[in-house]
């Protein structure tokens, strides 16, 4: 029964009863309806709440599961509801990881010179297996014997001494493809090293003093080098620029690209250091990391690593082991790649070469031969880039 038909069923009961005050029994029939209607709405209204409560409890669970929060433990089939499990079913296995692709060529581009005075310089880079040959001129006989090639492969970097034989200082050159040559500072001696940014060379430059300096190839402008680099012997930065390293007599250091953040470990105690002439400090690569540089012997030169036999943990101390590839094997020159893997050239006893590429994990990805190396006094590798 509505409230209406209620109210109107209350005055004609009052009206059937004699000797009554109507008018006190209408007040309280009215008194009544209004309370009835009132607990009733009040009564709608906590259902209302109620309701929206649980859609909304409800939604806020539904949102939960669908926008990257936790997953609820979802229980075998089978289970009774709120029986603990355990063993593998109680959590998802994570995916395995797809395995690496093994590449049908090193990854990369690879450089080699062939310089030999009065014949073609001829660069050949080697890029994912696909070979390009650039002539830069013809060799002279004054240019040193070591050519050090722009990191994108298109210019050379040279110093022209007078008389090599005696290593006096001379005129530092950048021969581009086809041999047009332009010198860009004078009274330099050593190897030049190209900066990352393929812009600017290190040099020493001797004057009444040896400075290390900065020089512009495109304006011949020059600055002195700063601390970060001034003076650093085999010297070299990792692929991607963010970190330098550089040797000493016994120990090697890695620093940020700016200098800051400084690592030396000592290698004094390695057997070369007491079997050998030198230690070997010379840095020929530092991963993109910081943590590993590749290590060879010193070279009279002390601006660029020739070769590298070891690979060093910096946070260590200790050496990393290198895939073993048969007797009379060994590496001669080592990179490392983007991926935390590195790429070793190495050398056999009766002159053959080949790459092993190494995964992060330090197991052997794959081998090739290299037919591109003609030995010490032939067309040789100088250069890797990922």
């Amino acid at each position: 029964m509505n409230d209406n038909n209620l109210h109107l069923r209350l005055h004609e009961l009052a009206d059937e009863m004699l000797d009554t005050d109507y008018t006190d029994l209408r007040e309280r029939v009215d008194t009544s309806t209004r309370r009835i209607r009132r607990r009733r709405a009040a009564a709608t209204t906590v259902a209302g709440i109620t309701a929206v409560a649980v859609v909304a409890v409800g939604g806020w669970a539904l949102a939960s599961r669908t926008h990257g929060g936790p997953q609820p433990a979802t229980t075998p089939a089978g289970t009774p509801a709120g029986t603990p499990t355990t063993g593998p079913s109680a959590v998802a296995s994570p995916t395995a990881p797809a395995a690496q692709a093994v590449p049908t060529a090193v990854p990369g581009t690879l450089v080699y010179l062939d310089v030999v005075a009065g014949k073609p310089i001829t660069m050949t880079t080697v890029t994912d297996g696909v070979s390009r040959h650039t002539t830069f001129g013809t060799a002279a006989e004054n240019d040193t014997y070591w050519f050090a090639p722009s990191p994108d492969a298109t210019r050379l970097a040279v110093v022209e001494s007078p008389n090599f034989a005696n290593v006096v200082p001379g005129d530092l050159v950048i021969v581009m493809a086809g041999g047009t040559r332009h010198t860009v500072a004078r009274n330099v001696v050593g190897v030049p090293l190209w900066m990352p940014d393929g812009q600017h060379v290190l040099v020493t430059v001797v004057g009444s003093s040896a400075t290390s300096t900065v020089v512009d190839v495109n304006t011949s402008t020059t600055t002195t080098a700063q601390p970060a680099v001034a003076d650093k012997s085999y010297l070299t930065w990792s692929a991607n620029g963010q970190w330098l390293a550089y040797g000493g007599s016994t120990d090697v250091t890695v620093t940020a690209a700016d200098g800051t953040d400084k690592t030396t470990t000592s290698v004094a105690a390695l057997p070369e250091c007491h079997q050998r002439p030198s230690c070997p400090t010379a840095v020929q690569a530092v991963s993109d990391d910081g943590r590993y540089v590749a290590l060879g012997s010193r070279p009279t030169d002390t601006r660029t690593a020739r070769e590298a036999h070891l690979v060093l943990d910096m946070q260590t101390g200790s050496l990393v082991s290198l895939p073993t590839t048969g007797p009379g094997v060994g590496a001669d020159k080592i990179w490392f790649r983007p991926d935390g893997g590195m790429v070793v050239h190495t050398a056999t006893n009766d002159g053959k070469y080949a790459f092993v590429l190494v995964r992060a994990d330090g197991s052997t990805l794959a081998t090739f031969p290299d037919t591109t190396e003609q030995g010490p006094s032939g067309r040789h590798l100088v250069a890797y880039h990922p």
